[in-house]
């Protein structure tokens, strides 16, 4: 009695494997632009219902020399292969409204 070989194309993707692979496809998506990508572990998790890890990413970017720009990301992930199922980039409009979003000023947006 050996031990049950697995097909080929099989493959053990874990939480961690979605969560990098959700990370390269924004550093792509914003390439020299991507300041910065987190990841939101509070929201983050695996859908067993869905077969699908959903990554949830807040990425800033400068794409000016005075600007920095906040974008959520939604980023599935199928557990069966580690493709991504969905890839979705939402820029956070009301952070640009405010001038949180500047480094003209402050958190207050008083003058420095």
């Amino acid at each position: 009695m050996g031990f049950m070989q697995r097909k080929s194309n099989y493959k053990n993707v874990t939480f961690t494997d979605a969560t990098l692979t959700c990370q390269e496809a924004a550093r792509n998506e914003f390439s020299e632009n991507l300041q910065s990508v987190m990841v939101d572990n509070h929201s983050s998790r695996y859908e067993h219902n869905h077969f699908l890890y959903k990554i949830f990413l807040q990425a800033n970017t400068t794409e000016k020399a005075d600007t920095t720009t906040l974008y959520y990301i939604n980023c599935y992930v199928k557990a069966s292969n580690g493709s991504i199922d969905t890839f979705d980039v939402f820029e956070d409009k009301e952070t640009a409204k405010s001038g949180l979003g500047t480094n003209a000023g402050n958190f207050f947006n008083w003058p420095r």
